[in-house]
């Protein structure tokens, strides 16, 4: 939840509990709802509606997953089962090995979004 007090607040947590993916891949579910208070398209966010989440996490061996799902109406079973539906296939989840500059590329982006993130909190 700490990265998100930049962009939300009111957070209330409704549900945060195990859970597996359709191939028995343990899971953490978590359903909260929050207030918007800053998008990255739009900036400041003046009628501030509520929103709901529905995230599914997932760690298997160097690779960390989430799916989220967000609106502005309740999550329905059926985007839960969307959700439910990743999968991870054998031999698949080697890291992939991306060129020097596309490496700097995505390193930059996350020290700017961070340094984003800061300014807004």
């Amino acid at each position: 939840m700490p990265s998100l007090l930049p962009i939300l607040t009111d957070i209330k947590v409704l549900s945060d509990k195990p859970s597996e993916l359709k191939d028995d891949t343990p899971a953490r579910e978590v359903e909260f709802e929050g207030v918007l208070t800053w998008d990255a398209t739009i900036g400041s966010v003046k009628d501030r509606p509520k929103l709901s989440n529905f995230q599914i996490m997932t760690k298997k061996d160097l690779a960390w997953v989430a799916i989220a799902l967000i609106d502005d109406k309740k999550i329905g079973e059926d985007l839960k089962k969307v959700a439910y539906s990743l999968t991870f296939l054998p031999g698949r989840e080697e890291p992939v090995n991306v060129p020097p500059d596309v490496r700097a590329f995505l390193d930059m982006y996350s020290v700017d979004w961070g340094a984003m993130m800061l300014r807004q909190s």
